[in-house]
């Protein structure tokens, strides 16, 4: 027995350091679970068996959860990713719909505005010139009767 115990000493201090393999795990895991362990070794055994019944807990949990399919971090990232560029193109897609609608308005105020000034011009065009006309009759007033001559005057 005594070789056994340093050789789960040995195992002990490499389980403390983070290098031991699977293999080594389980021989200390059944090393623990024995009833007969040495004394200076039996501070160790609620650790290994809190240990197993963990594993048996999460093994529950994890199969409980997941029943059919386990999705791994890179389907999420890839989820995640689509998810974020559609996002992103309905996002450019509708902004530059609102984009044309609000030129197109724009362009169809601008043309009504030139139509009402050019309707408005007109009509100030047309009042000018009825008033030139009535303004011919006062230049022939002024040619026949001198009494009219106002540049000479």
């Amino acid at each position: 027995m005594e070789v056994k115990v340093s050789y789960i000493e040995n195992l002990l201090d490499k389980y403390f350091e983070g290098e031991t393999n699977l293999h080594e795990e389980k021989a200390l895991k059944e090393y623990f679970n024995q009833e007969k362990i040495a004394s200076h070794l039996e501070v160790y055994q609620p650790m290994f068996h809190f240990f197993e019944a963990k594993e048996e807990i999460v093994e529950e949990e994890f199969v409980f959860r997941f029943p059919n399919e386990v999705s791994t971090p890179s389907k999420v990232n890839k989820t995640m990713w689509y998810s974020l560029a559609a996002s992103l193109v309905l996002l450019f897609s509708l902004g530059g719909i609102f984009y044309h609608q609000h030129q197109q308005q724009q362009l169809a105020e601008a043309e009504l505005a030139f139509m009402q000034t050019k309707e408005a011009l007109l009509k100030v065009s047309t009042e000018f010139n009825s008033g030139l006309q009535n303004l011919e009759y006062l230049q022939e007033l002024e040619h026949t009767n001198p009494f009219f001559n106002f540049k000479n005057k």
